[in-house]
């Protein structure tokens, strides 16, 4: 099977059990939160932020250096293992001892034990990192899926489940133990030990051949990392920590499509462009920018337009402030996964010091605009962090045009169709909203959700027709393919 239909096998088997998985950790989610204060929530978000930083601090690299250097020996994976264990353990060790200082900058002095319960969670995780890391290399994308749906929905059932049994806060790190050991397991047993832990010689060569690769790496992640989490703290510590529980709530959810969806397209991306030379990635990278858009854009712009809906519905007056919230936050789920394909094209190319600068550029314009917006409210911080992103984007392919000799008008003119077909959709909720009777507010976000099912295929095939059609095709073309790979004798 050619590199491209294991590709589109991938991103099927990775984006339908990411949403499948998603899905039921947004019921989750929103049953978990009519047990917490937006406080409370707020107080484990801090602490999230700390103990995921200490972990990002301390990556190197390690991931993208076992997914692109694909024929390197055992002993070259069992260094990148030791070395990514060991660099965690001592920055989860720091965490530990700065939780509270940095609890009281944030203004959730009592994070202390969440950040503890964390700190468990990631340590396992970056035991199960590596495993996981040699089945995207490998293209083996339904085990990854499956195993990523396994710790959904252990996070979901053992959260809820906490939180109605009284725990509180720590419901959610109970469900993020649960979520890590799961798909430790998971990842681990579907990859023979001695391919990622062959114990061997020590050899101090690897390590540092290791960290001079992965270090332009590790800093571009940490860039991506703050542009994306220290908002969480900084909203805390400008807002309070009540108003920083809902804005980590609406950027979660209007985070799903964009990591559930669009962050399993770059995996998938990422994995098949270091197989291809520049001039099949350059093809690949314009034929798939459209058809993500297909898929993102009514996404995000759909999310957006319901988004009041969804609040009268899913949470209660404590954290109805999230509508509105999650509806300036939906930008994000549109912009980043054009980024994160951009950004899988550039750092296939080996352009990763572009990709650094971009990114540490983003993580500043978000850190300034949240700051800026001190004054003018936490609705202003959420606009200010969209425009950062979409910016981003454009960015990265303003320099993919420039470095790889790709026209930009080729790389962003299949974009305008696909966001022009979710106009109906927009035009026909806020019209059934604002002049048709009033419904409870369940049965008008299933009429808001049907509408914008029915309208956007149909826009998009008279809007976007040669991008659909070719979505269409590429479908057909990987049923067709597995079909008869069924067929063939054993």
């Amino acid at each position: 099977m050619s590199i491209g239909l294991k590709a589109l096998r991938g991103a099927i088997w990775t984006i339908g059990s990411s949403l499948i998985a998603r899905g039921l950790g947004l019921i989750g989610t929103l049953v978990l939160v009519h047990y917490l204060a937006p406080t409370v929530y707020g107080e484990v978000a801090d602490a999230s932020v700390l103990v995921l930083s200490a972990n990002q601090f301390s990556t190197l690299g390690v991931g993208m250096y076992v997914v692109t250097k694909r024929n390197e020996a055992r002993a070259a994976i069992f260094h990148a293992t030791l070395l990514h264990f060991l660099l965690g353990a001592l920055a989860l060790a720091f965490a530990i001892l700065l939780r509270q200082p940095l609890g009281r900058y944030m203004h959730a002095p009592d994070m202390g034990p969440f950040v503890i319960g964390l700190v468990a969670s990631v340590l396992i995780d970056r035991v199960s990192f590596v495993p996981e890391r040699l089945l995207v290399r490998d293209l083996r994308f339904r085990a990854v899926g499956l195993g990523r749906t396994v710790g959904e929905l252990s996070y979901t059932l053992v959260s809820v489940g906490a939180a109605v049994g009284g725990l509180g806060g720590m419901s959610i790190v109970w469900g993020n133990i649960a979520r890590s050991l799961l798909r430790a397991v998971w990842m681990i047993g579907a990859n023979h030990r001695r391919d990622w832990f062959e114990w061997g010689p020590i050899d101090f060569k690897r390590f540092s051949e290791i960290a001079r690769y992965g270090l332009p790496v590790a800093l571009t992640g940490i860039a991506t990392f703050a542009a994306r989490r220290w908002d969480n703290g900084l909203m805390s510590h400008y807002f309070g920590v009540g108003m920083g529980g809902l804005y980590t709530l609406a950027y979660n959810l209007a985070d799903i499509p964009a990591v559930q969806v669009g962050e399993q397209l770059t995996d998938v991306m990422l994995s098949a462009f270091v197989h291809w030379d520049r001039g099949q990635r350059s093809e690949a990278l314009r034929r798939s920018l459209p058809l993500i858009a297909l898929v993102m854009f009514p996404l995000g712009v759909g999310l957006g337009v319901v988004a009041p809906t969804l609040a009268r519905v899913g949470v209660n007056d404590r954290w109805i402030a999230v509508g509105p919230m999650l509806a300036c936050l939906s930008a994000l789920s549109i912009t980043r996964p054009i980024a994160g394909a951009l950004g899988a094209h550039l750092a296939a190319a080996g352009r990763n010091l572009t990709i650094l600068i971009v990114e540490a550029s983003t993580a500043i314009g978000v850190i300034l605009g949240i700051a800026a917006s001190w004054h003018f409210g936490a609705l202003t911080a959420c606009v200010a962090v969209g425009v950062v992103f979409a910016l981003r984007a454009f960015a990265l392919a303003a320099a993919l045009a420039r470095l790889e000799a790709v026209p930009l008008g080729q790389l962003l003119g299949g974009l305008a169709a696909p966001l022009c077909a979710c106009l109906p959709m927009v035009a026909a909720i806020l019209l059934w909203r604002n002049f048709f009777p009033a419904v409870a507010p369940r049965f008008e976000l299933g009429i808001e959700l049907a509408l914008g099912a029915v309208l956007y295929p149909l826009s998009a095939l008279l809007i976007a027709g040669p991008s659909t059609r070719d979505l269409i095709a590429l479908g057909r073309q990987a049923i067709a393919k597995r079909a008869a790979s069924k067929d063939q004798p054993l």
